[in-house]
């Protein structure tokens, strides 16, 4: 989107090692499609890594972002970029679903391992907490895409006016541009006019169609008095991943009958917190049930989640086990994963 050339600047972690274990990517997964909502939990880390160790640490963060990817289903991008001609200057975009999938991306044992192999590489290592702007992408990333990344800071009486103007240039982007894959835009939490973004094209051929087509110019035109430094940079990518979407989503459902309704409660009132780094949400919580055929269930609550694999980890996590305890001395269930059918 905004970009040239560009220096790389330098910040480099806490991510990294709790950022960069997002460093899996695997080109060519289904991408993102707006920002899902509520606002995902953004990580950004700028990271420098010693020259010498450049290909261990890549085996690394490939290792541990493959088993991202695949076991936590609160992930929703892993994007890792190198500086152009300077590979061990790297940059780190990472997103879950909310901070509590970021903590628990962090305690699990391929980001230890992760961690462990890799902080001896580590030359300097800055993280940022980020806040979206814009994010946006379409369903698929090819192999050898073109990455552009830019480190802008804005006037900061003019913030809103130019967030309100780079939205709507992305928004039109990702709409109107087939080799516009994905522009992320994110302010860095401790600095609100420090404003980051992770461009992605289908090639460099789209990317210059993107730089000369009317939305860009309005936008370049609308914001030129609002920015008052731009660094540019065009990246190599290490790694861009995104979780796969081939597989069935699942549903977790309980027929229950409750034997002790004080008894549920410390049960209720912590269970949402057990599947929700698992990608699950509440598809059906104990509605009226309004019965056909046969004998109805006292009480029903179904679960979705991304996939049958993703349910049955979370059922098998120690931190359901933890509490499902109580659900069997509260109440009288029977419950099962049935996998959902593939959209058309």
């Amino acid at each position: 989107m905004l970009f040239s050339t560009i220096h790389m600047p330098r910040r480099l972690w806490k991510l990294a090692l709790v950022g960069t274990s997002l460093l899996t990517l695997a080109l060519c997964r289904p991408a993102l499609a707006q920002a899902p909502s509520p606002t995902p939990f953004v990580r950004f880390a700028e990271l420098d890594i010693d020259n010498a160790r450049l290909e261990e640490f890549r085996k690394a963060a490939l290792e541990n972002g493959e088993a991202t990817l695949r076991l936590e289903p609160g992930v929703l991008a892993f994007h890792a970029v190198a500086e152009k001609g300077n590979p061990g200057r790297v940059q780190v975009f990472e997103m879950y679903v909310d901070a509590q999938a970021y903590q628990a991306h962090v305690q699990t044992p391929h980001f230890q391992k992760f961690r462990a192999q890799t902080d001896a590489m580590m030359l300097r290592r800055e993280l940022h907490e980020a806040v979206p702007v814009r994010l946006g992408a379409k369903k698929s990333v090819p192999s050898r895409p073109h990455v552009r990344v830019a480190e802008l800071t804005i006037d900061p009486a003019q913030l809103q006016a130019y967030k309100d103007a780079v939205s709507e240039e992305i928004d039109t982007s990702i709409r109107v541009e087939p080799g516009v894959l994905a522009i992320y835009s994110f302010a860095l939490k401790e600095q609100p006019a420090q404003l980051r973004f992770v461009e992605i094209y289908a090639d460099e051929a789209a990317y210059r169609q993107h730089i000369d087509s009317p939305h860009f110019k309005k936008y370049v035109e609308a914001t030129k008095s609002m920015i008052a430094s731009r660094t540019l940079l065009e990246a190599e990518p290490i790694f861009l991943g995104l979780p796969p979407a081939s597989k069935a989503p699942a549903y977790y459902v309980s027929e229950f009958e409750l034997t002790d309704p004080e008894g549920i409660k410390p049960y209720s009132a912590q269970v949402e917190a057990t599947f929700k780094p698992f990608g699950g949400y509440y598809f059906v919580r104990g509605g009226q049930v309004n019965p056909l055929e046969g004998e109805p269930a006292k009480r029903i609550v179904m679960i979705a989640f991304p996939s049958r694999e993703q349910a049955q980890a979370w059922y098998d996590s120690p931190q359901y086990r933890e509490i499902r305890p109580i659900r069997f001395r509260s109440a009288k269930s029977r419950v099962y994963i049935v996998e959902g059918a593939r959209a058309p």
